[in-house]
């Protein structure tokens, strides 16, 4: 009960500005507030003014994180080459990321899945007003060679907004019969 109670303080703490110190006291954590953080942090807005952000458009932020998405995440990618799915708006973000394969009936529904979702969460991101941030749906894969007939797809991401406490998370599969060229779901296999 202490922890939480102590992990509650350190959220509301940083909230509003203030520092924690914790201790280890006979397998016991403390929390000690430092509310000098409030009073420097007023003296240095009424002195400094705060320096520009850097002008970075969002087309190079979202070009640079998906050159370098492989570096954030180790991904198992065991066939398909990477393609990407990019969509931009001033209120929403899509990066998607997902393999091409040498098999166009598996091509063919993972496309078909990324349009239908990218379309659901942009008229998600794009009815709601007054927003000053987009929303973003970010997505990447993950391939499996199952055996020499089976080959599985994972695409997992997620679907943040600012009007969000939590993002949303998407999690879709592909498990296919190379051989048979079809989809296998769970009704095939119960």
């Amino acid at each position: 009960m202490k922890k939480i109670i102590c992990l509650l303080l350190a959220v509301l703490f940083v909230f509003y500005g203030c520092t924690l110190r914790g201790t280890k006291e006979n397998g016991e954590t403390t929390a000690i507030a430092d509310t000098t953080a409030i009073e420097e942090t007023t003296k240095a807005e009424e002195t400094e003014t705060t320096p520009a952000a850097p002008s970075v458009s969002p087309e190079e932020l979202l070009n640079t994180y998906l050159k370098n998405i492989d570096s954030y995440t180790v991904s198992t990618r065991e066939f398909g080459t990477p393609k990407s799915y990019i969509d931009m708006s001033e209120k929403f973000v899509a990066g998607i990321l997902y393999p091409e394969t040498q098999y166009s009936f598996i091509d063919s529904e993972i496309e078909k899945w990324i349009e239908e979702t990218a379309n659901e969460y942009q008229t998600t991101a794009e009815s709601r007003e007054g927003l000053s941030d987009a929303a973003e749906l970010t997505v990447s894969y993950e391939s499996f060679n199952i055996d020499d007939t089976l080959v599985s797809v994972v695409l997992s991401g997620s679907f943040f907004a600012p009007y969000m406490a939590h993002p949303d998370d998407i999690v879709t599969t592909f498990v296919a019969d190379i051989k048979k060229e079809t989809l296998i779901s769970a009704r095939d296999i119960i």
